[in-house]
């Protein structure tokens, strides 16, 4: 299991799965289905982003400590 606090998600990695899934399901061949086009529009997004990403994904302790 990864540790997200040591080894954060990185916008490589977001882009290589949208990327990945979107290819995954032109492979089912539906015709009309629109959501490979959405995933390669997010990865386009995030590839020209200059957002820091956020820490998705780690815990985060609730007293504020």
């Amino acid at each position: 299991m990864r540790n997200l606090k040591e080894y954060p998600i990185t916008k490589a990695e977001i882009i290589e799965y949208l990327e990945s899934y979107a290819k995954r399901i032109m492979t089912e061949g539906r015709i009309g289905d629109m959501r490979p086009t959405y995933l390669k529009e997010a990865a386009e997004h995030v590839r020209r982003s200059t957002a820091q990403l956020s820490d998705i994904g780690t815990v985060q302790d609730s007293t504020g400590v």
